[in-house]
């Protein structure tokens, strides 16, 4: 497996528990992103950081809640 698989793998495993519930709330979402185990808080947060650089620059990640 190579270092996109791996890093693909452990962003689904990531995401795996989220619903509207927690991503529409930004308290809910922020205690399950604290509750995962650090490696998959890494890979989260740069796979979010990735996505919105890619969409919409800095800008977007920094501005948009």
């Amino acid at each position: 497996m190579d270092r996109e698989e791996l890093i693909n793998e452990a962003f689904q495993k990531a995401i795996l528990g989220f619903n509207d519930q927690i991503l529409n709330d930004q308290g809910n979402w922020y205690n399950y992103v604290i509750s995962m185990p650090k490696k998959l808080q890494v890979v989260y947060t740069i796979g979010v950081l990735n996505q919105q650089v890619l969409n919409g620059r800095f800008e977007q990640y920094f501005f948009n809640s």
